[in-house]
């Protein structure tokens, strides 16, 4: 494929364009977004002409239209330097000190990776389901080395930013009236033993939009070692008083806490005010689940 002259053009003017964008915005780190936002869209069409403008008659043609096809395309993810420089000034007729602009907070102190770079890691990880080990050897063809233990140094510290966020989560779930609560089983590694364990993601949620409820739909999940009621005794949206929870598997868990309404038991619907943590397996309290079964 020929070069394209337009893109010499582009890299000519691109140290331009990134001044007047930092005089605009006052931020090195947007205006590279921006240039590069135009870049891409610069990238995004081609035009063909034809050989030659000239008609068989001698006579110079005219555009009357076009025909416009496109294709999917991907750019993949680069990594990049951002480089931050703070100038120091000192006054030639006194000796009052040197002035420097403040150095921007980072979300790892001394750290080298910026809040974007820490989100695609935590969203590989959570979301796409892909290990730290995988993410090294992502980036190590791109010619960027990041260790295993660099790249969980970094979980952790945004696990501990994130903490506000999922104890806000929770703080609104436990306003609910109607809650859903289950635990689903996950492999986690067993340092020392060279093998997996189970281990179990407790999901404690809300949706009411079924049933016309104003309340957005919202999930929280806690991980525990075990599905026992010692281990849902633990999660805090688990010390509610006065709510209706969703208990599929409640009769493995055995307990109910005082004064908790517990719905759909294993496709039983009971509403019994109880006075004091009880066994589900108990005779007694069977028939009284059976008696409010309204399934």
């Amino acid at each position: 494929m020929p070069p394209d002259p337009g893109t010499d053009i582009f890299q000519v003017q691109r140290p331009q364009l990134l001044r007047l964008a930092y005089r605009m915005l006052g931020s090195h780190h947007d205006a590279e977004d921006v240039v590069q936002e135009a870049w891409l869209r610069w990238q995004r069409g081609e035009v063909i002409e034809p050989e030659s403008l000239t008609c068989t008659c001698g006579g110079c043609l005219h555009c009357i239209g076009e025909d416009v096809s496109e294709r999917l395309d991907i750019v993949p993810a680069q990594f990049r330097v951002i480089v931050t420089r703070r100038p120091k000034y000192a006054c030639r007729s006194c000796t009052d000190g040197v002035v420097q602009a403040p150095a921007p907070a980072r979300l790892i102190p001394g750290g080298m990776p910026t809040e974007a770079t820490v989100a695609h890691v935590l969203v590989s990880k959570y979301a796409d389901h892909l290990p730290l080990y995988r993410q090294a050897q992502i980036y190590s063809r791109q010619g960027v080395d990041l260790d295993r233990s660099t790249l969980a140094d970094w979980v952790g510290r945004a696990d501990f930013e994130l903490r506000p966020v999922f104890d806000a989560l929770m703080a609104d779930l436990k306003r609910s009236t109607k809650l859903f609560m289950d635990e689903t089983r996950a492999p986690v590694l067993d340092p020392g033993a060279k093998k997996t364990k189970t281990g179990y993601f407790w999901a404690l949620a809300r949706d009411d939009r079924p049933w016309g409820g104003t309340a957005p739909p919202g999930v929280a999940f806690t991980y525990a070692s075990g599905r026992g009621g010692q281990h849902a005794e633990r999660i805090p949206t688990c010390q509610l008083f006065g709510k209706s929870v969703n208990l599929p598997s409640a009769l493995r868990h055995r307990e109910l806490r005082p004064d908790c309404a517990c719905r759909q038991m294993l496709g039983h619907t009971i509403q019994q005010q109880l006075g004091q943590p009880c066994d589900l397996t108990d005779p007694p309290i069977l028939p009284q689940m059976h008696a409010h079964d309204d399934v």
